[in-house]
């Protein structure tokens, strides 16, 4: 095995547009777009605003700018499911 330098950031763009492509998807995928994914489905999962905000290091103002695509039945479906499962320990 040899000693490898980390991926820079073109290599982790080339990675996420090769992933993007064997996926199928016909759109250039910036990794960007992939926390925002991910951010926008931790919010839909019911997580916690504030919880997902310090995460991902982002300011309320952008998750308030951002995120407001999201349906009052992705709220419901949120409480729903926070009401349904256990409780985390």
């Amino acid at each position: 095995m040899g000693d490898y330098e980390p991926l820079g950031e073109s290599g982790i763009k080339q990675l996420v547009n090769d992933a993007a492509r064997r996926a199928g998807i016909g759109r250039t995928v910036h990794p960007h777009l992939l926390r925002h994914s991910w951010m926008t489905e931790m919010l839909r999962r019911g997580v916690n605003p504030l919880q997902l905000r310090v995460v991902a290091g982002a300011s309320p103002e952008v998750i308030a700018r951002h995120y407001e695509h999201l349906t009052e039945d992705d709220a419901y479906e949120a409480m729903i499911l926070a009401l349904t499962e256990p409780p985390r320990r």
